[in-house]
Formats: C-alpha cells, sequence, structure tokens
C-alpha cells in the first residue's frame, strides 16, 4: 500500500527556467531537483501565484523565482481530490503557502441572531424597533389585516350557514 506524500515549504530550488524572471538565467541545481520530484512520482501542485520570492527590488536587478511550492504524490490527491495551493500576495520576500484539501463550502449568510447584552446599550431601542419590523414587519397592521379576513370569513360562514337553513326548510 502507496501511502499519501505532501512536501511542503521553501524549497530554494526552481524546477526550470520558466520559474524565474530575471536578467541572470542561471539556474544550477535545477536538474538535480527535477531528477528528485520524477524519481519520486512527485507531483506539481501549481499555485494561483506563479513567483513566491523577490529580491523586492524595482531596478533591472530585480528577481521573481518560484521556490515555495506544494509536491505531493498520486495517492495523496487521490484521498483529497479537491487539494489547491493558495499564496496570498503579502510584504515579505516570501508568500506563505496554505494548503487546502477540502472541499471549499460556498460562503453562505449567517441567520441573524439576537444578543441579549444590546439592551444594555441606550441606543437599543432604536436598533430593536428596526430589527422586529425588518423580522415581523409591521405587526400591528399585519393584526389588523388578519382580523379583517376573520371578519370576512365570519360574515361567509353566516351566509352559508343561512343558504344552508333556509335550504332544509
Amino acid at each position: 500500500m502507496v501511502m499519501s506524500w505532501l512536501i511542503l515549504g521553501d524549497m530554494n530550488q526552481v524546477l526550470s527556467s520558466n520559474e524565474k524572471l530575471s536578467m541572470h538565467q542561471s539556474i544550477s541545481g535545477a536538474v538535480e531537483f527535477r531528477q528528485f520530484v520524477d524519481s519520486n512520482d512527485l507531483i506539481d501542485i501549481h499555485p494561483q501565484v506563479w513567483f513566491t520570492w523577490t529580491n523586492g527590488r524595482n531596478d533591472g536587478l530585480a528577481v521573481w523565482v518560484r521556490l515555495d511550492r506544494a509536491l505531493c504524490n498520486a495517492n495523496c490527491l487521490f484521498e483529497f481530490p479537491h487539494t489547491s495551493l493558495c499564496l496570498p500576495i503579502l510584504c515579505y520576500d516570501h508568500s506563505p503557502l496554505i494548503i487546502n484539501m477540502y472541499e471549499q463550502i460556498p460562503f453562505r449568510p449567517r441567520p441573524f441572531h439576537f444578543e441579549a447584552m444590546w439592551l444594555l446599550d441606550p441606543s437599543c431601542n432604536l436598533v430593536l424597533r428596526i430589527w422586529n419590523c425588518y423580522h415581523f414587519g409591521q405587526v400591528q397592521s399585519k393584526i389588523k389585516e388578519l382580523q379583517n379576513e376573520l371578519q370576512n370569513l365570519q360574515e361567509v360562514m353566516k351566509d352559508i350557514e343561512m343558504t344552508k337553513c333556509g335550504d332544509d326548510k
């Protein structure tokens, strides 16, 4: 049985020339690193952001390189098919690696929950009235509407009973 493998971190080495953006294209050690990846049947999980390190320069000597990566075997991807690599762009020279191994659950708004401690705030009455209005609507007008409907139903029922009583005679 083959176990799942995931190697994650700063490898401090590129795999090929397309992982380095610089005036100097020297990539010593890439052949050996590629041999290691291939001989261990590792799969490179491609990030959303390609370059993971920069020397921070803005002139012609700027260097952008992909040094941080996640490598795994096929069994790992079989067990965790939703695996993805996220590299948030921050103001450091290296981007932190975040590995997501489970399906992302889409955002859903959570239901509103009233907190009793809000009642301690003097402006709570205004908030409470707005909240009540939003969740329950205009309660008094709804009660009036329902009373009118009940009255109409009672009148219809009376008419039905009167008609029925007239038919029985």
